[in-house]
């Protein structure tokens, strides 16, 4: 019984009303127990298994199919040792790292909600769910197609989080009945987590009827038994075929004497490097397979089935397969994990929304606030920013460009004696894409553009010509000859001073 439960039954009288201590529920948040902030955790399980078989990953395989999650489990823990599918498994949950966790909210959101909100999300990472939390919530995703989480609802910096504990699959089995799962948690309890989730449970599902259809680990399940069998066979050929016979010959008229058997019992103990002191009469030779390519054909089956577990993990096996001439293609297929990893963080957008909502019950009343909606509707709203962030060499040759073009337009525009105004141009949005920081707005606040006055026309001065003035000159008078514009005077050859 909680606390204020208990105030209430001290103080009533037969059937009257309790008293009231409080304000009423409407006026308060949602009230929790100490019990209630901090819900069982998940039983431990057993250690994970060894020496796996066909066998085993066949039943194993079926419980998965009809809802069984305990041997799937157990499966999951097998398959993960596989280097080729853990690498995988990292490179998806290290993809959505890289985008940040954002909240945005509605028009008319209050101002308190804002205030809190931004406060969680500055310890969202840290009080909701780690980044090791959410790694392990993309794994199981990726596999199983579900991960059910259980949240508890402590009080960090004045505020109750919905702070969330990821469950394995170990003790869950589907309820057709019920349309959810069981489970059972540390003290032994059954615990049912509703398919949708609840105020105690969120479940980050990949969608379907049947979520674990849409799992990786059903596909691999067949990958993994093949690549056991693959490798046991190449281990036994290795055994047949991979090292010489030892072949003993004796005289023989001492073939059932004592120094033979000695003789065969030291060269059995004979390794590579080892002296030998032969006998008069003894031959030892070394027998060797003539079909030393066998072992290609393992080699090939085993390249094949980790090219699968590629495709089915990260769309395609380039980035762990690259070969030679293969850049351009392995540099298109980059793209595939990322549209991977964006698809992640969609479903952990849809669980996360689940608890804003439950954040906002936990943490505001809505007697204290006049809105035209219910008061969860204006719940901060998360979603992850997953725009590749630009090159900035590319956006500076960009803006450059587009500085340019607006420069051809506007002198095109003055030479036709068009008036710019009257274009209609969108002058902060040719600034952003010229790459100029402009300042912040505050919030309601808008961008106005200010043109000048057109100047005045100035009057036209007349300027008259300069006087002409006569020069004095050193120089003596024109003679005739230069009067009528002779350069010179023709002399005859014999001429001299």
């Amino acid at each position: 019984m909680g606390l204020f439960q208990l105030i209430r039954s001290v103080f009533s009288y037969g059937d009257a009303q309790p008293a009231r201590l409080i304000q009423s529920n409407r006026a308060l948040p949602q009230i929790l127990d100490a019990f209630e902030s901090q819900l069982d955790g998940e039983e431990e399980g057993a250690e994970p298994i060894w020496g796996w078989d066909r066998d085993m990953i066949q039943q194993a395989a079926i419980d998965l199919d009809s809802g069984d999650f305990e041997a799937g489990e157990e499966l999951y823990e097998a398959i993960t040792r596989l280097g080729r599918v853990s690498s995988a498994l990292r490179r998806r949950t290290e993809g959505i790292r890289r985008f940040p966790l954002k909240f945005e909210y509605e028009d008319g959101t209050p101002d308190r909600m804002r205030e809190y909100g931004a406060a969680l999300h500055k310890i969202f990472d840290e009080a909701v769910l780690p980044v090791t939390g959410r790694s392990e919530v993309i794994k199981r995703l990726i596999m199983f197609g579900f991960v059910p989480a259980r949240i508890n609802k402590p009080i960090v910096d004045g505020q109750r989080v919905t702070k969330l504990d990821v469950w394995t699959h170990r003790t869950l089995r589907w309820e057709r009945e019920l349309n959810g799962w069981s489970g059972q948690d540390a003290c032994g309890k059954r615990v049912f987590i509703p398919r949708d989730g609840d105020d105690e449970w969120v479940v980050f599902s990949l969608g379907g009827r049947y979520p674990w259809l849409n799992g990786a680990l059903r596909e691999l399940a067949r990958i993994f038994a093949q690549i056991l069998q693959t490798e046991d066979l190449w281990d036994s050929n290795n055994e047949e075929l991979g090292y010489a016979m030892k072949l003993l010959s004796v005289p023989n008229v001492v073939r059932e004497q004592k120094e033979v058997q000695e003789a065969w019992e030291v060269v059995s103990k004979l390794r590579s490097g080892d002296v030998w002191l032969q006998p008069q009469g003894y031959k030892l030779d070394l027998l060797e397979s003539k079909r030393g390519d066998v072992h290609q054909n393992f080699k090939t089956r085993l390249d094949v089935l980790a090219t699968s577990i590629s495709i089915i993990l990260l769309g395609h096996n380039l980035a762990q397969e690259t070969r030679a001439g293969s850049l351009a293609a392995t540099s298109a297929a980059m793209d595939l994990p990322r549209e991977s990893s964006i698809s992640d963080a969609e479903v952990l957008t849809i669980g996360y929304r689940q608890l804003l909502r439950l954040w906002v019950r936990l943490n505001f009343a809505p007697e204290f606030y006049d809105t035209p909606f219910p008061l969860e509707h204006y719940a901060p709203r998360p979603y992850f920013e997953t725009e590749e962030p630009s090159d900035p060499d590319k956006l500076a040759d960009r803006g450059k460009k587009n500085a340019e073009g607006l420069n051809t337009l506007l002198d095109a525009a003055n030479k036709a004696r068009v008036e710019i105004e009257s274009l209609g141009i969108d002058w902060h949005e040719q600034a952003e894409r010229c790459n100029v920081a402009l300042l912040p707005m505050s919030e309601g606040q808008e961008r106005r553009i200010k043109y000048l006055p057109s100047p005045e026309p100035q009057p036209v001065q007349q300027i008259a010509p300069p006087a002409q003035t006569k020069r004095l000159s050193a120089r003596e008078p024109e003679s005739e000859e230069e009067r009528s514009g002779e350069d010179c005077v023709w002399v005859s050859a014999t001429w001299t001073v």
